[in-house]
């Protein structure tokens, strides 16, 4: 169990999909939410709060209320894992070697998105 929301009290699993390409099928990565200098920063178009993060275990996601499909991908872009929520979800990374990762987060509606590195220790 990857990917675990709780909105009503009880823990619901959503659909979890593998081998979906996050990136452009020309194999061209799109590059969401990187700094390149103090200058060019600029606030996230999706508000996202992770705690904690460096993660041992479990990680929590919070998000503005919508939909949201969240990518979990490794540092070779590689995707590990894909599911759907509304705007928390609890995230178990007890099974991934220690290392740095990537979740992508995309709104369903609007078609925002964003990225926040995630630190396994």
């Amino acid at each position: 169990m990857w990917c675990a929301q709780d909105n009503d009290g009880v823990n619901d699993i959503d659909e979890i999909t593998k081998g979906t390409d996050p990136f452009d099928p020309d194999g061209t990565i799109e590059i969401i939410g990187g700094n390149l200098g103090i200058y060019d920063a600029k606030k996230p178009e999706i508000e996202i709060k992770l705690s904690p993060n460096p993660v041992k275990d479990w990680t929590q996601v919070r998000l503005d209320s919508g939909q949201y499909t969240l990518i979990l991908i490794n540092n070779l872009g590689q995707e590990l894992y894909r599911c759907s929520i509304n705007n928390e979800a609890d995230l178990n990374l007890s099974h991934l070697s220690q290392g740095i990762y990537y979740l992508w987060i995309q709104d369903q509606n609007s078609q925002r998105k964003t990225s926040v590195k995630l630190i396994k220790s």
